[in-house]
């Protein structure tokens, strides 16, 4: 939507309102003439016109009057005159001077704003006489325009700049941020296409190049000038829309030397000294002052300067001076770039969920624990659950014992229940197996109860704690709320603790707990156990070290629903517990909704073969020499490899190990790319102390290395040993995550050897058998390279082009083979294949037939 600001009218696209500003008639206009060093307001005549108020002798005549400012201007700039009045307004007696002088804050910020509504003047017409004094031609550092931009206040940056502060507070939104360093205004997206936002200019600015662009010019300049970005056109017109960028870039005149643009590259030059004439070249300085200053004697010298210009073409190459603030802002270049950005990184980085099922473990797939605690903080949920090693504590104290209480007063049921019943207790089921023979009892030692208790005392904990910080997200009705809170008052000024547990325990547990769309994870108990079996790293323990706690719960629910039985028993069924064991027989057998349920073709030549095994290893090396290394020669060197396979810590590999310290500068090639003579200043140069990094090199090479990682993964497939699926293939991890904490890199003595998942047994088994596959000495030897010398700088590269995708980040601190920014799928190690098996076999090998023919 674009708005007229003389008539207000609105209109859908850009050049209608372009054709209609052109025609829009402005009564007051306001500009700003270089020759006067003044900000002029005129206003039409009563017959629509403008009349001429300047220094030429000819001046002011009735009879020789405008149709617009622009053909006024251009009078003026022939006969060499300037503006004597009158001005309509006050803003036309301001002068240069005068308008540096006392002003507010406020209003100079209004001015400004004032000063950049568009013109609304009229279409170019030289309608007014010309008195036939020559007038220099347009030089470097001069030129006549036919736009109306000087109409837009810019003299205002030179004489009355904007405060950073007051400028900048419209165009930050809720992600783009104004840079003290650097004095731009920074926006994320705009960061992955090297663009930034001058405050004063209003303008976009390339970083690499140092020029202002305008919005309908900058894509054309990204893909003329650097190739491998790629911009989402939508996103990108959204954000300039969120920024309020400027159309247009303003006139390059200015009445005096102005402080430099903070977006634009400063440029050595000379000065006139006698008019605003800047230029880089004695040959133009020396045709101006033969031409424009004929009566002065000339130079030798001119005077040294500072200067900008927008841009390196059409109307913005012109230049202008500036001032010199270089000594002010030299700062000493950054040593260490990937440093920083390490640190930075480590700050940044946060945990994203995969998207692909296949990396999660199947135990993480049924129970959707990590789904649960996404987004929390590891050591806060750990304390939720942590119990604490005293029994004072001010929350709940005298817990411990009272739920020591609760439970001997429970066993204490046990002598005085009928066996039948015990048996019903403890058939957890009983349609299909049948009652158990071996009634519920008690421990041998009296001791082991309390080994029982801490999951129970853990349950209490996370519920007083969720009802009292509001810290961990834990909807719960308001009657179990109010059971907390009266068994928080027992504890800490007296009562009777067993019932209010009691109380608690079996709402908890004798109740149906139902999935919502907003709350998947509804039971108290799963939620208690997702937090109480987490380690401090983040992940989940393995069901092999959960099943103790469930056995521990599962006890504990049996003498709750005896202590229950027991009481419906008597004030409900007569003292009839096998009725009120029948009432009850849901809460604590399976497949209920309780939480106690919850709780468990063609030939082929061997000839062909080798031929496309050969053919696919010389196109893989090829790939890392050129494409990845960029021509440099480096490579890791090492002999016998150390790997810890009983280590699953979160982030262990072989490349973490101490004892392989051949993996200790993981940077290396990053710093080669920025320091070797061959690609120096391909991916990033530094400036003032800034490093300045190449966006669309970064995704270029990112592209490269995701090809070369098609030809490694296809040779993975095909050369170490039985082929597996490609959904077996493509998840792999290089190291241990908190989802999966067994890595599918491993070292096996000499062989550098993959674990892959077999998945078809796990929906049987609820586990997945590891099956190792051996790789050849090529594909070993360049799989260590890639991870230990281009994986590093994948991650750098990645976390610079995607700061708002940080799931594109995670991929590439755990997973092996990353397709730039998402996981390679089956179909494309079929498309590879089939290409190189076409080639050599004349078949169209696929993944699936491969492993029928294999």
């Amino acid at each position: 939507m674009y708005t007229c600001t003389t008539c207000q009218g609105i209109f859908q696209l850009r050049t209608e309102y372009a054709s209609h500003r052109r025609q829009c008639i402005a009564e007051v206009v306001t500009f700003f003439h270089q020759a006067s060093g003044r900000q002029i307001t005129i206003e039409r005549n009563q017959d629509g016109f403008f009349e001429c108020f300047c220094s030429d002798r000819g001046c002011p005549n009735p009879q020789r009057v405008y149709k617009n400012v622009e053909t006024l201007k251009k009078h003026m700039k022939k006969v060499g005159s300037t503006w004597t009045g009158p001005d309509s307004g006050s803003a036309g007696d301001e002068t240069v001077a005068a308008s540096q002088q006392a002003t507010t804050a406020e209003e100079e910020v209004q001015n400004e704003r004032e000063d950049s509504t568009p013109s609304t003047s009229g279409t170019l017409q030289d309608d007014g006489p010309s008195n036939g004094a020559a007038s220099p031609e347009p030089m470097e550092g001069q030129m006549d325009t036919t736009d109306q931009q000087e109409e837009q206040g810019l003299g205002h940056h030179a004489t009355t700049p904007i405060p950073i502060p007051e400028a900048t507070g419209a165009m930050e939104s809720d992600h783009a941020l104004y840079d003290p360093k650097d004095g731009l205004i920074h926006h994320p997206y705009l960061d992955t296409l090297n663009l930034v936002v001058d405050p004063e200019l209003k303008a976009l600015c390339c970083q690499q190049c140092q020029v202002a662009l305008i919005p309908r010019e900058a894509l054309a300049h990204m893909h003329g000038q650097h190739k491998g970005l790629h911009v989402n056109r939508e996103h990108f017109l959204q954000v300039l829309g969120q920024l309020e960028i400027h159309e247009d870039l303003p006139e390059p005149y200015f009445g005096c030397v102005i402080p430099p643009f903070k977006g634009l590259k400063v440029l050595d030059g000379q000065a006139c000294g006698l008019y605003s004439f800047v230029t880089s070249s004695l040959k133009y300085m020396q045709t101006h002052h033969r031409e424009d200053h004929r009566d002065t004697a000339m130079p030798r010298t001119w005077a040294a300067c500072k200067m900008q210009q927008f841009n390196r073409s059409g109307r913005g190459h012109v230049l202008f001076q500036v001032e010199d603030t270089a000594s002010a802002n030299t700062s000493e270049p950054n040593a260490q770039p990937i440093v920083l950005l390490r640190q930075e990184i480590a700050q940044a980085s946060t945990h994203v969920l995969p998207q692909d099922e296949w990396v999660i473990s199947p135990w993480l797939r049924t129970t959707r624990w990590h789904e649960h605690i996404a987004g929390y903080d590891v050591g806060m949920l750990l304390g939720l659950v942590e119990i604490p090693k005293h029994d004072k504590d001010e929350l709940l104290p005298g817990l411990k014992s009272a739920l020591a209480r609760y439970f001997e007063e429970a066993l204490a049921l046990l002598p005085i229940t009928d066996e039948l019943v015990l048996q019903r207790l403890n058939s957890p089921d009983p349609q299909k197996s049948g009652i158990n023979n071996t009634p519920f009892h008690c421990h041998q030692h009296q001791d082991t109860m309390a080994n029982y208790t801490p999951p129970v005392m853990a349950l209490i904990w996370m519920l007083a704690w969720a009802a009292n910080e509001g810290t961990y997200d834990l909807p719960l009705p308001d009657t179990l709320r109010a059971k907390v809170a009266a068994l928080r008052e027992a504890l800490q000024h007296g009562g009777d603790t067993s019932d209010r547990i009691h109380d608690i325990l079996t709402t908890v547990w004798l109740s149906k707990w139902t999935k919502t769309t907003n709350n998947p994870l509804p039971c108290p108990t799963e939620c208690m156990l997702a937090l109480f079996t987490l380690d401090k790293d983040g992940k989940h323990k393995e069901p092999i070290a959960v099943t103790h706690h469930l056995a521990k719960l599962e006890y504990c629910i049996h003498l709750v629903c005896l202590n229950k039985l027991k009481h419906q028993a008597l004030t409900t069924f007569g003292e009839n517990d096998e009725e009120a064991c029948d009432a009850l027989q849901p809460s604590f057998t399976e497949h209920t909704n309780y939480p106690f349920s919850r709780i468990r073709g063609n030939s082929i030549h061997l000839n062909g073969l080798c031929s496309m095994f050969a053919a696919s290893a010389a196109a893989v090396v090829d790939l890392w020499e050129q494409k990845v290394l960029r021509g440099i020669k480096i490579h890791i060197s090492y002999d016998d490899l150390a790997d810890d396979l009983g280590n699953h810590d979160v982030g262990y590999s072989f490349l973490t190990d101490r004892r392989n310290t051949c993996f200790t500068d993981c940077d290396a090639l990053g710093n080669r790319f920025l320091t070797d003579p061959l690609v120096a200043g391909q991916f990033g140069v530094q400036r003032n102390g800034r490093m300045i990094w190449n966006m669309g090199a970064l995704q270029g090479w990112l592209q490269d290395y995701a090809e070369f990682q098609d030809q490694l993964l296809l040779c993975c497939e095909t050369l170490s040993g039985a082929p597996g699926h490609g959904t077996e293939l493509t998840p792999l991890t290089f190291c241990n995550t908190r989802e999966w904490p067994q890595r599918s890199v491993v070292i096996l003595g000499k062989y550098v050897a993959l674990l892959c998942c077999y998945h078809k047994s796990a929906a049987m088994t609820g586990q997945e058998k590891l099956i190792p596959h051996a790789l050849d000495a090529l594909t070993g030897d360049l799989l260590i390279q890639s991870l230990a010398l281009a994986w590093p700088f994948a991650e750098l590269a990645a976390y610079l082009c995607y700061r708002q995708q940080p799931e594109i980040l995670q991929l590439y601190q755990s997973h092996l083979f990353v397709n730039k920014t998402c996981l390679f799928t089956t179909d494309n190690i079929s498309h590879s294949m089939g290409k190189l098996s076409l080639q050599h076999l004349g078949v169209k090998l696929t993944v699936n037939p491969w492993q029928h023919r294999s």
